[in-house]
């Protein structure tokens, strides 16, 4: 399922009404796991705020605040979102079918969402020059797991456009961060108990 999202929506109106009108959808397509979880999602900027996506044995809620235990954060500023609605010219998409995948099925269970919440830190994602229609797009952004607070980050991970393409053809992405082949800094232990939590069985 894919859901397009109009490029003049405010952020208010897509997390107070759009993504509850959009999950309502969802529910008829896909059979989603009875999973319990929040993720906050934070954003800088005049216009940004701060909203908690709250999943809860298949009901689906977004509350605006700060949520007290969140599997993780994810943290950018309003800039990445007006980056992000040029970038896909006008519109872009959700494709809502992982939801059927086995890491979601399978994978991330629900003890395994409770091992991730305990592990507090910070992750920063640099990616540079991702090549989309023609042009070039460089933006960062933060994903703080299971802590609502600002903090530095532990890893930052350096991604060009040939990472990211190399990615997606990996089958193991264990061994591909140790293979030293993408621009890691930081304590490269913390990022494998997270990467080893989310992908082994």
């Amino acid at each position: 399922m894919k859901i397009e999202v109009p490029i003049n929506i405010t952020l208010k109106d897509f997390f107070d009404n759009f993504l509850q009108q959009q999950f309502q959808n969802l529910k008829n397509e896909i059979t989603l796991p009875p999973f319990i979880f929040d993720i906050g999602v934070e954003i800088s900027g005049i216009s940004g705020g701060y909203w908690t996506l709250s999943y809860n044995n298949r009901s689906f809620l977004v509350l605006q605040g700060v949520p007290d235990e969140p599997l993780f954060s994810v943290c950018f500023d309003i800039i990445l979102w007006e980056k992000v609605s040029k970038l896909l010219n006008g519109s872009y998409f959700f494709n809502l079918n992982f939801l059927n995948s086995d890491l979601i099925k399978k994978k991330l269970t629900q003890e395994k969402i409770n091992k991730l919440k305990v592990e507090h830190g910070a992750i920063n994602i640099i990616v540079n020059d991702i090549e989309f229609k023609g042009n070039l797009y460089s933006f960062d952004f933060k994903f703080k797991i299971g802590d609502p607070l600002d903090r530095d980050p532990l890893i930052t991970i350096n991604l060009s456009n040939e990472d990211i393409k190399n990615l997606q053809k990996e089958s193991n992405i264990i061994s591909f961060i140790t293979s030293k082949k993408l621009n890691i800094e930081g304590d490269l232990r913390y990022l494998m108990k997270i990467a080893s939590i989310i992908m082994l069985n």
